[in-house]
């Protein structure tokens, strides 16, 4: 919700030809929500300590957990791409200001309900069945983006992306803390914004960087699509059921007669 209003009203209050109150904005809000939260939130200490090292050898050695970080890093590295010129491609269709607000606001609007009832969805459905088809849904949403011919059409895709991106995330956040052993889900959300926020997010704003230079915004686009679909087949390759193979031994033979 913080997300929505503030990109609709503060961009349209703020003066272009000084974007330097963007980041004192950004600095204030973000000092006096952190305090708030620092003063409310409450504070537990943990029941017994947890040898990091072993949790983290037991993460790194479930064949899914190592899937899941490479899906992460995939996601992170086109969500990158999505997002650093995404403003860049709406004026570039022909929209303005107004146009940005509005794509901003409906990205951010999409994602409060979908958030609030993921609960009930992940209950019903299950939180891997929800973060494969969220996965596949990017695919298609970054395709029709890169082939978007209007500012209209291009928010008309960008709420489909914000709904894939609310389903994606409960899910992770939930796959996360059902992956973790006993006493590092914190750990685990961590390991996540590492992955994703971190690494994936640096290596496609490079490469995205590059693409918008030497390529076209369509290129960047299917690129993003084809890295989440490959971040789709990852999670599913890793969280496929292994089928045990029995042999079984020869029965002697029974002499006859």
């Amino acid at each position: 919700m913080g997300f929505a209003l503030v990109s609709f009203t503060l961009g349209r209050l703020l003066p272009v030809d000084n974007l330097a109150l963007a980041f004192w904005s950004h600095a204030l809000l973000l000092g006096v929500g952190c305090t708030i939260l620092g003063w409310l939130l409450p504070v537990r200490g943990g029941v017994q300590r947890v040898d990091w090292w072993a949790g983290v050898r037991v993460l790194t050695g479930q064949r899914s957990y190592r899937g899941f970080i490479v899906t992460v890093v995939l996601f992170g590295f086109a969500m990158s791409s999505y997002l650093t010129f995404l403003s860049l491609h709406m004026l570039n269709l022909g929209g303005n200001a107004t146009h940005l607000g509005l794509m901003w606001l409906a990205m951010g609007a999409i994602e409060v309900p979908i958030m609030y009832f993921g609960a009930r969805s992940i209950e019903r459905y299950g939180y891997r069945r929800i973060l494969q088809l969220s996965l596949m849904g990017f695919a298609v949403g970054w395709t029709v983006m890169a082939f978007v011919p209007s500012p209209l059409t291009l928010i008309l895709n960008v709420l489909w992306i914000g709904a894939c991106f609310s389903c994606y995330w409960v899910s992770v956040v939930n796959y996360a803390e059902q992956s973790a052993p006993p006493g590092l889900s914190a750990t685990t959300q961590a390991i996540i914004g590492a992955a994703q926020g971190g690494l994936g997010w640096s290596l496609g704003a490079v490469a995205a960087g590059y693409m918008w230079d030497a390529a076209s915004a369509t290129t960047l686009f299917l690129v993003a699509a084809g890295a989440v679909a490959l971040a789709a087949i990852s999670f599913w390759w890793s969280n496929r059921p292994v089928q045990t193979v029995r042999t079984v031994a020869s029965a002697p033979a029974i002499p006859q007669g």
